[in-house]
This record gives C-alpha cells, structure tokens and sequence, in this order.
C-alpha cells in the first residue's frame, strides 16, 4: 500500500472501511513481515504458526511515547524464544485511535482484535506463541485493552522528556516542513504539524501554529499524562514501569525482573535478552538539555513544566 502522494489536497486523517479495512489488515501482515528482525527456523515457524489455531496467552503491550525506548525494548524482548513481537501494526495503530474516540468495546471489536493478532502470529511468525505488540497508540487505551485481554501485560518505558523531543526533532513525522511530502505515518496520518488524536481538542489550532520544538515537547507530554493515568484503570500486578536510562546504563539490574514478570522465568531466555542489551547507546543520554539549550520554555505553557516534574 503506497503511503505517498504528492496530493496537496490529501485528507489529514485516513479513515478505512469495509474493503478498505480489510486491504490495510492485508498491508499489515506485509508490513509484519518485512519488520521482523528475529527469523525463526523452518520447525520454529511451523510450531508458532500451528499455535495460531490453539488458545494463546494475552498479549503484552508496550507503552511509551513515540522516541522513548520502546522500539529498543521490543526488540530485546524479540530475542525471547517464547515471543513474536510485532512493531506498531498499520492496522492496530489506526484501530487504538478508534477505541480512544469511542471509548466502547463491542463483541465486534473483539473478534477483529483477536483475528488480528492471531492472522499475525500465522503470516509473520516469530520463535514462539507469546505476542508481543509494540504501539505507542495504546499508552491512550490500557482500559480498553483489558476488556479485550482481560489478563494481558503492559510494560511502560519512561524517557527524559527532553532528550524525546531532541529525538523526535531529527524525524519527519511532526514537523511543519513534511507537510508538503504525502508521506504518513503507519497509522494514517500525513507527516507534518497536523494533530493526532491525542491532542487536545481546544487547543488543536494551537498545536498545528506552534514551533517544532513545542510540539515534540507536547506529543512527549501527552504520553507522559497518559502513562501517569495507567495505574487508574491497569491493576498493580499487570503493568511494569522502567526507565529508559537505567535499562541503557544497567540492563543486568533492569532486565531479569522486567522478564520474571512477563512470566518468563527461563535462564537462557533472560540471557538472550541481556545478550541483546549490549547493543544500548549510552550517548542517548543526556543530549536533549544541550541540544535544546537555547530555547525559550516560557512560551510553551505546561508542556514545558512537565519536563522538570
């Protein structure tokens, strides 16, 4: 599916219906599969996909604002043998933005989540049955989750606001200058100042006007409201909170309890995970305070306050 155009007068938002619908699930299961970096064997594959058909755990989420951690989370929970891990699913990131307007779960929404996940777990298999979905769009609807997988994981990363903000500045997807590009975003939106779903209502016009900078200080601080919410509607023993910057810097402290409590209490698994961290970027770290230093924050109401609460 082409996420292109050099259409000026392309609709902000895109919406999918009926066959629409059904050809972005099909874009999806392409989509699983050209971003699956852990390949399993031929028996592996067989096995998963034979577990597509059998009753399966509740997925695990990961939350987080978009440029905080959690691509580099998934993908160290990828090297468990017992995942499949999928990032940001075209279909579900445009499905969590239906849930967090409607605010309804209908035996409907169900079944199509279900389909989903398992149509996923059989096109783009990973080396085992648990899955894994990595989508910041969920961090708005944990409660909603929960009535469709009732005994489902969150795990929540954290990342200095700052250094999220420096992160996302250097990608195009909420810059003004994209605008003219008819690139979008897996979930539909076209790149540029336009508002996601998140932002709020009032102050939609506020959002698309405002500096760059200000705007990725606001999409972290939308995140970051809404994972401070997550205890209000996500039960203490299903949700588990980490730092991006204690899991760069110490993943041997950070790591094994993260997946003990996933359920995971395989010594070779956690290995593997660990295995993976080595691959973390200590200069990640810390960059934003500098990179940012010139900036005037009094211009930027309480996203900015945000930052140093």
């Amino acid at each position: 599916m082409n996420h292109e155009s050099s259409n000026s007068s392309l609709e902000i938002k895109k919406e999918f219906r009926g066959k629409q619908l059904i050809g972005y699930w099909y874009y999806t299961l392409r989509f699983a599969r050209g971003q699956r970096r852990v390949i399993p064997g031929f028996w592996t594959k067989i096995k998963t996909r034979i577990a597509s058909f059998s009753s399966l755990p509740d997925p695990i989420f990961i939350l987080g604002s978009p440029r905080s951690g959690t691509t580099y989370l998934g993908e160290l929970l990828e090297d468990l043998p017992e995942s499949s891990y999928f990032f940001e699913p075209p279909i579900l990131k445009y499905l969590a933005q239906k849930l967090y307007k409607e605010k309804s779960i209908n035996f409907r929404t169900k079944i199509l989540y279900k389909l989903i996940f398992r149509s996923l777990l059989f096109f783009s298999p990973g080396t085992g049955r648990q899955i894994i979905e990595k989508n910041p769009n969920n961090t708005f609807i944990p409660g909603e989750l929960l009535k469709i997988y009732p005994n489902a994981k969150f795990v929540v990363i954290n990342r200095d606001g700052l250094d999220v903000a420096t992160s996302l500045l250097k990608k195009p997807w909420h810059l003004k200058s994209s605008e003219k590009s008819g690139k979008r975003e897996p979930g539909g939106y076209l790149y540029g100042a336009h508002p996601h779903f998140y932002i709020e209502h009032g102050r939609r016009d506020e959002y698309q006007k405002t500096t760059d900078v200000h705007r990725c200080i606001w999409v972290w601080k939308r995140h970051h409201d809404a994972i401070q919410q997550i205890s209000d509607s996500v039960p203490q023993n299903q949700f588990f909170t980490i730092n991006y910057e204690d899991l760069v810097r110490n993943p041997d402290n950070v790591l094994p309890e993260m997946v003990k409590f996933l359920g995971i209490h395989n010594q070779t698994s956690i290995e593997a995970a660990l295995k993976s961290s080595k691959r973390g970027k200590i200069e990640s770290i810390g960059n934003g305070k500098s990179y940012l230093s010139d900036i005037d924050f009094s211009l930027m109401k309480d996203e900015a306050s945000a930052l140093t609460s």
